[in-house]
């Protein structure tokens, strides 16, 4: 994402799957999300298919290098403000100085 997109002092919003792949907490929240998608009518080997696109093809970062991923485009303090298992959103301003 590139802050010059938006007028200085713009706001931007955006959501990504975040998490720290090793830990405990990104195994409860992908068994959570495996399970909603058994209660929704997926078949089995859909369920295993897309856990196995998390692993090999899906980049899953955590919270904070997602949060300096928004910063580095050019955007001041990313906040935090929903998250849904995996997915995460956050708020921003642009910065009024471009970024390198």
């Amino acid at each position: 994402m590139r802050a010059s997109r938006l007028r200085p002092g713009a706001r931007l919003a955006s959501s990504d799957l975040a998490s720290d792949t090793a830990s405990a907490e990104y195994t409860a929240l992908l068994e959570t999300w495996m399970n909603m998608m058994t209660a929704a009518g997926i078949p089995a080997a859909g369920v295993e298919q897309t856990r196995a696109a998390y692993s090999r093809d899906v980049a899953v970062l955590p919270r904070e290098r997602v949060a300096a991923i928004i910063e580095s485009g050019g955007f001041t303090d990313p906040v935090l403000f929903y998250q849904a298992g995996l997915i995460h959103a956050w708020y921003s301003t642009r910065s009024t100085v471009d970024a390198q």
